[in-house]
């Protein structure tokens, strides 16, 4: 239990270190209007708005930068001030989806900061490109994310099928990792079921990745996360929020919903690769796996979609995706030709009681596919089995 701060702190005050503390104060000073003084004898204690940011020097403990996020009052004429103070633009000043109008710069000491118009108000964190390691709080434990993405890489590259199962809330992730289970995915589908939401991007991305964070923040293993077509987002941005919700995968598809259309491959290929440098730049070895959904052949229909599948995710692996998910691949002489035709690992959509169109899990295995979800089927199947057991009890 932690006790009342004392005065002019509050109960969480972050600190960073730096070679140079006088500078480093200079430069909060010019940029953003921060008040303090710099004492040689203990950490230079700066506010800026209603924050307090304790500054050390190296001197005292080992360097360690920090990702600031500060609302301000105008995010523009901020933006100008930091880079005339020698920051370096990181992003320049956009509207975000949440409300912020949002800049990104790298300070001259190596630290990182957003700024924000938005009043002062309570945000979630922000992932940072700068710090050593990317963490979260999961079930009592701290997780480094690039370890735990590291995890769910190798796994696609152990020499055997990995089957992530696709789950949908606290419960069903809870359920699958104590069947032994060392990773699982959240399908868009199955959640926005479990909310009384709508597939196809209904959900809002806020909708989307609070049930993510439910799911991570409840088990012990990397968890990739179905993010529709980006719900036009951009790709540095939903990276980082999707860091923030606790996923280590992304699975990306081209129909775009909001407009009933179907990126071209090119289109496709080049958000796939936007969202691989972004988590690189964030040294997290997030698991894109790019998706395309030519073989439904509800959006738009080509004369050979095996092809045209192939084609798209070529440019995708191309591009930087780690996986690829040709979705409904028709038959097993399909997935054979995909597995020919593309170097990296495909993932196979099954059902838990049918298997897959290409045949059972065994004769997955035997062809070589790296991966296996479920999508909505394992709820599908779960709901089913609830009927029958409820049923009896109508009458």
């Amino acid at each position: 239990m932690s006790s009342d701060p004392r005065d002019g702190y509050r109960s969480v005050t972050s600190r960073i270190v730096v070679d140079d503390v006088s500078s480093q104060v200079d430069f909060l000073r010019h940029a953003f209007g921060a008040t303090g003084t710099v004492d040689s004898d203990r950490p230079a204690e700066i506010r800026i708005g209603d924050s307090l940011l304790m500054i050390s020097s190296t001197g005292e403990r080992q360097a360690f930068p920090a990702f600031l996020y500060i609302y301000v009052n105008d995010a523009d004429a901020t933006f100008e001030r930091a880079i005339e103070a020698g920051a370096t633009i990181i992003e320049q000043p956009i509207d975000t989806p949440y409300g912020d109008r949002r800049a990104m710069v790298s300070d001259p000491f190596a630290n990182q900061a957003a700024n924000s118009s938005m009043p002062l108000v309570p945000i979630d964190p922000v992932m940072s490109t700068v710090l050593p390691g990317l963490t979260r709080w999961c079930d009592g434990a701290m997780v480094d994310l690039a370890t735990r993405a590291q995890q769910l890489l190798d796994l696609h590259h152990s020499g055997t099928t990995l089957v992530l199962p696709t789950v949908w809330d606290a419960w069903s992730a809870h359920a699958v990792v104590a069947a032994g289970f060392p990773a699982l995915t959240i399908g868009s589908h199955p959640l926005a079921d479990s909310r009384g939401q709508g597939d196809n991007e209904a959900m809002s991305l806020d909708d989307a990745l609070d049930g993510v964070r439910r799911i991570t923040a409840a088990v012990d293993v990397p968890v990739s996360a179905d993010m529709e077509s980006g719900y036009n987002t951009a790709a540095t941005e939903l990276v980082e929020r999707v860091l923030d919700a606790g996923a280590v995968g992304i699975n990306i598809e081209d129909t775009v919903h909001s407009e009933q259309r179907l990126r071209s491959a090119a289109e496709h290929a080049d958000y796939i690769g936007a969202l691989r440098s972004a988590a690189d730049a964030a040294g997290v070895p997030l698991v894109v796996n790019a998706r395309t959904d030519v073989l439904l052949g509800r959006t738009e229909v080509f004369d050979d979609p095996l092809a045209e599948a192939i084609r798209r995710l070529r440019a995708c692996e191309e591009a930087g995706a780690r996986c690829v998910y040709p979705v409904r691949a028709p038959d097993a002489a399909a997935v054979r030709t995909l597995l020919d035709e593309l170097t990296g690992p495909i993932n196979v959509i099954a059902h838990p009681v049918n298997g897959s169109t290409a045949g059972s899990l065994d004769d997955l295995r035997a062809m070589g596919v790296h991966r296996v979800s479920f999508g909505p089927f394992l709820q599908m199947t779960l709901t089913e089995s609830i009927t029958d057991l409820v049923a009896p009890w109508i009458h």
